[in-house]
Parts: C-alpha cells; sequence; structure tokens
C-alpha cells in the first residue's frame, strides 16, 4: 500500500476493499496516521460469483483476522462503515464478526448478509438469524453516551452510539429475533434505517398458528423505533396481523416489502388478503403492485380470484403516519 493511496483515503474517507490487505501493512509514518485517527474507513468484504476464482483471494477468516489485528491496535476506531456480504457470515464467520464489530464503536452504517452463491442464480439470502444469533449481535451494540479516553484506548463497547443504517440478511428469520433485534435498537436515538431480507418463519408448517405466535410472543406488540425508512425483502408476511405488529413498532416509518426476485414465493390466500384489506383502521395507507404501478389497498382493488394479483399482495408499500 503506498503512501498516495493512504493520503486520498484521508482525504476522501474510503479505501477499496481489494486494497486493503491489512491494516497494518502500510509505511511507518501512515501505520502512526492510522493509530492516531487520523483516517476515516468503509470497509467492505464480499464474495461473489467471480472473486472466488481469483488466485490470490485471502480466506474470509484470514481477511477478518487482519481486519481485527488492526482495528485492536487504533486509539480510536476509524470505520464509519462495514459490509459484510459473505456466505455463511450468521455461521461460520460468525465469531469473527462479533469481534471485528466489537472494535467499531464510531460505525454509522453497518451490513451484515449471509448469503449464498451459485454459478446461475444471483447472491440470495442464506442461513437463519434465531434466537442465538440476534442475542450475540445485539449484546456488541452500546446506545450510551462514549467513553472518552487518554493517552491509551478509550473504553469502547462495540457499534450503536453513532449507527444510523442497519441491514440484515439471512435466509430464515423467527418472530423471536427480531422481537429481540426490535427490543435492542429501540434504545437508539439516531437509527434512521433498518433493511432486512429473509424468509419469516411460520409458527408451523400448515400457517394455522402464525397470527397466535405474533400475540403469544408479544402481546404488548415488538418495541418502537424512531427510524424513517424500513424495507424488507422476502418477507413472507402473509398474515395482517404480522403486519399491524410491525405497523405500530414503527409509527414514523415509510415501510417498503418486497418478494424475492426469484424462487417460489407464493402470494397470500383470499381470506388472508381480505384480512390486509382491513388494516385502514390503524391510519397507514397501504399500495399494493397492481400491473406495473402501486394502488392504495381497498376492498374491490385487487381481483382475489386471481392469482397474479394475490402475489402482488407480496409487494407493497406503506406510508407514513
Amino acid at each position: 500500500m503506498n503512501k498516495p493511496l493512504c493520503s486520498y483515503a484521508a482525504l476522501g474517507g474510503f479505501l477499496r476493499s481489494r486494497d486493503v490487505r491489512s491494516l497494518a501493512q502500510v509505511s511507518t509514518s501512515n501505520q502512526e496516521r492510522f493509530v492516531n485517527g487520523d483516517f476515516l474507513l468503509h470497509l467492505r468484504l464480499q464474495t461473489d460469483q467471480l472473486s472466488r476464482l481469483e488466485k490470490d483471494r485471502l480466506p474470509r477468516d484470514e481477511a477478518l483476522n487482519r481486519m481485527l489485528g488492526g482495528l485492536s491496535k487504533m486509539a480510536t476506531s476509524p470505520l464509519l462503515s462495514l459490509q459484510i456480504f459473505e456466505p455463511r457470515a450468521f455461521r461460520d464467520l460468525f465469531p469473527l464478526i462479533l469481534a471485528v464489530l466489537k472494535e467499531c464503536s464510531n460505525l454509522q452504517t453497518l451490513d451484515l448478509h449471509d448469503i449464498a452463491i451459485d454459478p446461475i442464480r444471483a447472491a440470495h439470502a442464506a442461513g437463519k438469524f434465531h434466537t442465538a444469533q440476534a442475542m450475540e449481535l445485539t449484546r456488541v451494540f452500546h446506545f450510551g453516551p462514549g467513553t472518552q479516553g487518554t493517552g491509551s484506548k478509550s473504553c469502547e463497547r462495540g457499534p450503536g452510539r453513532d449507527l444510523k443504517k442497519l441491514g440484515i440478511t439471512a435466509g430464515e428469520w423467527s418472530w423471536e429475533a427480531l422481537g429481540i433485534l426490535f427490543r435492542c435498537l429501540s434504545q437508539s436515538q439516531v437509527l434512521t434505517s433498518l433493511r432486512l431480507r429473509g424468509r419469516l418463519r411460520d409458527a408451523d408448517a400448515n400457517g394455522a398458528n402464525r397470527s397466535q405466535e405474533a400475540a403469544t410472543l408479544f402481546p404488548l406488540g415488538l418495541e418502537r423505533l424512531k427510524v424513517v425508512s424500513f424495507s424488507w425483502v422476502g418477507s413472507n408476511i402473509y398474515d395482517a396481523s404480522y403486519l399491524q405488529h410491525i405497523l405500530e413498532a414503527l409509527p414514523q416509518a415509510e415501510l417498503n416489502f418486497r418478494m424475492e426476485s426469484s424462487g417460489g414465493w407464493r402470494g397470500p390466500h383470499i381470506e388472508e388478503s381480505k384480512a390486509f384489506e382491513r388494516l385502514s383502521f390503524l391510519g397507514r395507507k397501504l399500495f399494493v403492485q397492481k400491473d406495473r404501478e402501486y394502488v392504495e389497498l381497498k376492498p374491490g382493488v385487487l381481483n382475489h380470484t386471481v392469482t397474479h394479483n394475490l402475489r402482488a399482495m407480496m409487494n407493497f408499500q406503506v406510508s407514513r403516519v
């Protein structure tokens, strides 16, 4: 890594991830500047269909270990954003990712995406975000005021205080995990955007107890968040009571739900879609995709006998209050 590149990073606040082999592998003078906190970094670790063919590509665990080694030597965490797009991110790599996050007290944007890669499909959600993963992740968040250090490293306890944007991808979500995440994020005063991806797990295979599951786990609803932008790709929300819990937890947000672009995704049954029509009492306008535009969902807008219209229910938007 040469000095002009490091100077660009200091001025522009960005280092290309492919150029960052190790934060410690810089010249002596620039290493001192790193330690003094003169750099602000955006780091992205990503596997795609072509990157796996690179001969000199670092193993993912080694890349995270190098990242961890560099960050742990710095007096002040320089990371403004961390983006992880990796197969098995919530599985094999999760302990290392958590260790890196503990060194990221000044983080403003965090993306954690467990994905699957294959030759013909684009990267898609994989792994799971259940109670265990949610508990481990939320333990590293710290939303209180930072402790200022002098001379040596301050008492930094992971991201949270400045976190404005959060994105999480997992193949399967549970209501328990969603509740844990909302409860943790409700402590934040600055979080503005929450983006999720993955399928919400049904209570049972037949879906008979979907409404009861949310009501049993969260009789008073999910904890409220102050975010103004919320999106969920592949959420698989067929029951209006699920959506009601989320709407009540995000009173200031504009919400956007979309099906996955590939794979088998059914739309709601006729009875389920009619229950969505009755959500207007919540004071929010729900718009669903019809043909190539979005229309406000009211009784009679969709033809409930046409399968295509019912599938379109999985692409919908909810306005702010």
